[in-house]
């Protein structure tokens, strides 16, 4: 369906079809650089161009911009943003290492991990325009990986406690540390349930990688992929959840081989579908984009939400 709306030198064309789309890192062109794709795996076009390594890209919430990862400074990682186009592109950190940007659901704000050169890393929080830099983690360990719940008023994040990674929670502002899994194992890679109600990480289980999700409260833990296949050792991670809650996303590379690709499942782990296409060169590092409502072109790129034009389209009639 396209909708006409208000005179011919400013008419605006709204498409009732948006395909959510996926952000990913591919090596397949030599080195790491950020593609995006449809969520059928259609589409896939690359953003970066550059011989540094460009990882972990991250959607902002209205889909505008994405922040990722590249050592493109001289050595050093740091977390950039572009456009979702791949254009403007700004540097938001510095310092010795910045990685895993994770965004505020309110946009404002990017949570991270960060190391001045020891051997721990810590958690950050940051503006967008690159002021006002805070900490929130600083324990004799390790804390990385942050993800926020979708009310704003948490974050996840996986902390090195004893050896192994186990994962945490805490308010936004660093206060009520809480500690919700006690596995031997490491649990890393962590993604929210856009309903707070679940999170979904990796873990090692003794055999390969797997996708686990556990509720919010750190209870019923369960295994979604298997970590081996076919006497085959698999490493699957990274998961990312669909805005809608009925899929989740995620890499997997069976050992050895070293070619990742990115795969779907719903929710429950039951069915699965691959997204990459058959090339040389690994895919990874996915993460999920869907407009809450329509994509408005050409004045400004702005959200119509489609309740609104369904009841001003009735109003024309």
């Amino acid at each position: 369906m396209f909708l006409l709306i208000g005179p011919m030198a400013a008419r605006t064309v709204l498409s009732s079809h948006h395909m959510p789309q996926i952000a990913f890192t591919s090596t397949r062109d030599g080195n790491a650089e950020i593609y995006v794709t449809d969520s059928d795996g259609h589409n896939q076009v690359r953003l970066t161009h550059h011989p540094a390594i460009d990882i972990q890209p991250s959607w902002s919430p209205n889909g505008r911009k994405i922040a990722f990862v590249s050592n493109r400074n001289g050595g050093n990682f740091q977390i950039y943003l572009m456009d979702s186009n791949g254009r403007n592109l700004m540097r938001l950190t510095d310092g010795v290492w910045n990685q895993n940007p994770a965004w505020s659901p309110n946009g404002r704000q990017i949570a991270f991990e960060s190391s001045k050169g020891e051997s721990n890393l810590d958690i950050y929080v940051i503006d967008t325009d690159g002021r006002h830099r805070t900490r929130l983690t600083g324990a004799p360990r390790s804390d990385a990986m942050p993800a926020w719940s979708p009310d704003a008023h948490r974050i996840a994040y996986s902390s090195w406690l004893g050896g192994d990674a186990e994962i945490y929670v805490m308010d936004a502002d660093g206060e009520n540390q809480t500690r919700l899994t006690h596995n031997l194992v490491n649990e890393r890679e962590l993604s929210w349930s856009p309903d707070g109600s679940e999170i979904a990480f990796s873990s090692w289980d003794g055999e390969g990688t797997v996708i686990s999700v556990i509720d919010a409260d750190g209870k019923n833990l369960k295994n979604l992929t298997e970590g081996i296949r076919k006497g085959f050792s698999v490493r699957d991670s990274s998961p990312a959840w669909s805005p809608d809650g009925r899929w989740i996303a995620y890499d997997s590379m069976t050992l050895g081989l070293n070619e990742s690709k990115i795969y779907q499942m719903t929710a429950n782990g039951v069915q699965v579908k691959r997204l990459s296409n058959v090339h040389k060169g690994g895919d990874f590092d996915p993460d999920w984009f869907a407009a809450a409502g329509l994509v408005v072109s050409p004045t400004g790129n702005q959200l119509a939400i489609w309740g609104k034009l369904k009841n001003l389209a009735s109003n024309l009639r």
